[in-house]
């Protein structure tokens, strides 16, 4: 791509462009408490208004700009007017702990930020870290609040009237990964990582312009944001958004739904809540992501009327690594097609290329802030080593077929020593869900100083065996293991901790194990 100021390519003059072609096509559904749709035209000029609003506020090109909203127009809004001006949208779920927010405003400084219903204790946080309620905007807010209301400031103000010489190299998002084995990553991303995301999605889920995307994964995740409303920019279609859960099949049906994303999670969640009082929908494609079994795919299939393929990927790798195929049956390990098989490595401990269906560590290859990430926020030598010789290293274990298949073995994480020997979690837990009492399983290693490491088994019972002792799972699970893959202990617990984007965290069963 061309390095010229006000490249065709950014993401505010895409939008400027369907704007002027587009302007009264609906480009998010039900996004007003109406439940009137917004169009193109509309979002805008709240884009266009709430740049002028920020910097007002102060913040400049380069600046950040903190974001903790729920998938809404003002999300989006505020991502174009950082688009607009130059700045960069650090979004952080709402479910973050206060020491996951305070983290990353310390670590990236934000100028201002946006947010939603923040109680006291978070604006004392935020106001204690150095974004005091005068540098916030707040969605939902009403006069009177602590903070600016943002619909407020927005009506007030008028369009962007500033320089617009953007170029596709220019930092726009910084997103913090899950953190599900350690502190996140803030990764950087451009205008043309996001631009790469964005396609990339929509050529693997063919969206076409008269599509209608339902986001339920958080725009603060790259399967939201860089892989769904993006793509739904630039393919001129359009979005609507639901929260997770029974409500999800009501929102698809009402918004004439076509394309979803979600996490195997909120598959199975789907699938045990009771039915609506119709569940004809329009549906073409669910992408969901970790894996669920067949016969759980086949159910979800049959009772939704669409397809349901797997997709597998990482904020790292920017772009979707593989989808399944239809018409391929999917086995335990089978996680889909590689998109980009010509990016795509598998190298074993020394580095070295191994050949088509052996095993070893998935890299992707690619261009530092094009393809890949231009790097982690706040970390310059981390970043160096990880992107800088344009090979991410996934520490996913994996296996591609010659003919493209690509098989799921294990993440470096859930790999552990116990004494001499490595312990594979991914093995345990496969072997635990067998069990008809276990709904769901998770495998960590505990260590305390000067002893072994402690693997420690957390389970969520079934309905089918709710009195299954902890026991008698040991002694089932120690006919089928070898002795130094046992694990020395088991936690029943109500329900495992996941991500937005459905990961175990395993961050906080280490910590509930050494409660």
């Amino acid at each position: 791509m061309p390095e010229t100021p006000g490249s065709p390519f950014l993401a505010h003059a895409r939008l400027a462009e369907l704007a002027r072609t587009r302007g009264d096509q609906p480009f998010i559904w039900e996004a007003h408490e109406t439940g009137e749709p917004m169009t193109i035209a509309q979002l805008h000029d709240k884009a266009s208004r709430l740049a002028t609003v920020l910097a007002g506020m102060g913040v400049r090109r380069g600046d950040r700009v903190h974001l903790q909203l729920s998938n809404r127009w003002e999300f989006l809004a505020a991502f174009f007017a950082a688009s607009i001006m130059g700045a960069v949208i650090v979004p952080v779920s709402l479910r973050a702990s206060l020491d996951e927010v305070a983290y990353s405003v310390e670590l990236t400084q934000p100028t201002a930020g946006v947010v939603e219903a923040a109680g006291p204790e978070m604006l004392d946080l935020l106001t204690e870290i150095g974004l005091p309620s005068s540098a916030l905007l707040a969605a939902g807010a009403s006069a009177g609040d602590a903070v600016v209301a943002l619909a407020d400031a927005v009506a007030a103000a008028s369009p962007w009237s500033g320089p617009e010489e953007g170029r596709i190299t220019d930092l726009l998002a910084v997103l913090y990964t899950s953190g599900v084995a350690g502190w996140p990553r803030g990764v950087m991303l451009t205008q043309a990582n996001l631009r790469h995301a964005a396609i990339a999605y929509a050529a693997a889920a063919r969206v076409q312009p008269t599509d209608r995307i339902l986001i339920s994964l958080p725009l603060s995740h790259i399967a939201g944001l860089g892989n769904m409303a993006l793509a739904a920019l630039w393919t001129a279609s359009s979005m609507g958004f639901t929260k997770p859960g029974p409500t999800w099949i009501r929102a698809a049906i009402r918004q004439q739904s076509t394309v979803a994303n979600l996490s195997a999670i909120e598959v199975r969640e789907l699938l045990a809540a009771p039915p609506v009082e119709s569940e004809e929908s329009v549906l073409r494609l669910v992408v969901f992501g970790p894996a669920v079994s067949t016969q759980l795919r086949e159910e979800f299939e049959q009772r939704f009327g669409t397809e349901l393929r797997l997709g597998y990927g990482a904020t790292e790798a920017v772009a979707p690594i593989a989808l399944s195929l239809p018409t391929v049956l999917p086995d335990e390990d089978y996680v889909g097609e590689a998109l980009a098989p010509a990016a795509l490595s598998v190298v074993d401990s020394s580095g070295a290329v191994v050949a088509a269906g052996e095993p070893g560590e998935l890299v992707v290859s690619g261009v530092p802030g094009v393809t890949l990430p231009a790097g982690y926020y706040g970390l310059p030598e981390l970043s160096r080593q990880v992107f800088g010789s344009g090979r991410w290293h996934s520490g996913d274990q994996v296996i591609i077929e010659s003919d493209g298949r690509l098989r799921f073995l294990e993440r470096a994480a859930d790999q552990f020593k116990a004494g001499l020997t490595t312990v594979s979690a991914t093995a345990i837990e496969r072997v635990m869900k067998e069990h008809v009492g276990v709904a769901d399983a998770a495998v960590v290693a505990v260590e305390k100083a000067g002893e072994a490491p402690v693997v420690v088994a957390f389970v969520e019972l079934s309905e089918f065996h709710p009195d299954l002792g902890v026991d008698e799972l040991a002694g089932w699970v120690a006919t089928r293991l070898g002795d130094e893959s046992l694990p020395g202990r088991y936690v029943v617990v109500d329900a495992l901790p996941y991500t937005e984007s459905g990961k175990v965290l395993k961050t906080r069963l280490v910590e509930w194990a050494a409660e």
